[in-house]
């Protein structure tokens, strides 16, 4: 017993000194934030004022529709996708603007934890449709290439979709499909550029029998051609139906910010 209350003792000022040198932040705005009034371990300012894309939406993609009686989005009737796309669904969780700051901090200066953030707000949000509606098998991070990973010691999209593993009790794939090659920076590219930017970049690694419906997961999604393309593969190696979850969603016609302003 004392045993344990000096390891305990030990643990809480370990925590203490941590927090006083290296405090941590909110995913949300990156301030500090000692995470004791919420287990999300974000300020609460910023919980009670992010807002979540609620509706109407795309029935393809998520995104915000102007008029409650349109089913698709205009980027989605101007690809042809209101008619067909490879995958058959997705929704995101927010407008991007609203999480640019902690997406981008968790992506490139290794803020790790706030997957944990983003990777709960997505199981929370996606519950009863992965379960009940799409009946998914297993859940995908989309790829990053191997140098790329290398470099930043991590893939953001398979922190996340950990974390909605764990929380759905859900299995999560990280090396089905795989990104086979580097590619140009897509955000000057329209989205038929993009598209052919990204041909041949991913590829099905493995076997995908007994898989019939996945759930790709993504950091953002901005004109859907990297799910598309993704879908793509993963339909012809066999999967039946591709849907997504993404956390942040770029307004139409926006490009998010591919590097951190500070």
């Amino acid at each position: 017993m004392v045993d344990k209350d000096w390891k305990r003792a030990f643990r809480e000022e370990g925590e203490v000194f941590l927090n006083l040198f290296f405090p941590e932040t909110c995913p949300v705005c990156g301030r500090p934030s000692d995470g004791r009034e919420t287990s999300e371990k974000a300020c609460p300012l910023c919980l009670k004022g992010l807002k979540e894309i609620t509706g109407p939406v795309c029935i393809r993609c998520g995104r915000p529709v102007s008029s409650p009686g349109d089913f698709y989005c205009g980027e989605c009737k101007n690809r042809g996708w209101d008619a067909s796309a490879s995958f058959e669904q997705g929704i995101c969780l927010y407008p991007y603007a609203e999480v640019q700051d902690g997406l981008l901090e968790l992506k490139y200066k290794n803020r790790r934890e706030y997957a944990e953030f983003y990777g709960r707000a997505a199981a929370k949000r996606s519950a009863e449709l992965i379960r009940e509606v799409w009946k998914a098998d297993v859940l995908i991070p989309v790829p990053v290439h191997a140098l790329r990973k290398n470099l930043r010691g991590y893939n953001q999209a398979a922190l996340i979709a950990r974390v909605m593993g764990r929380e759905l009790d859900l299995p999560v794939e990280e090396h089905i499909l795989i990104r086979t090659k580097q590619t140009t920076a897509q955000k000057k590219l329209d989205p038929l550029e993009r598209l052919r930017n990204l041909r041949g970049a991913f590829a099905c690694k493995g076997d995908v029998s007994g898989l019939r419906r996945v759930v790709l997961v993504d950091d953002v999604f901005t004109t859907g051609s990297t799910v598309e393309s993704c879908a793509r593969v993963l339909i012809a190696a066999g999967i039946e139906q591709v849907y997504f979850v993404a956390i942040g969603i770029a307004a139409s016609g926006d490009t998010p910010m591919t590097q951190p302003r500070n």
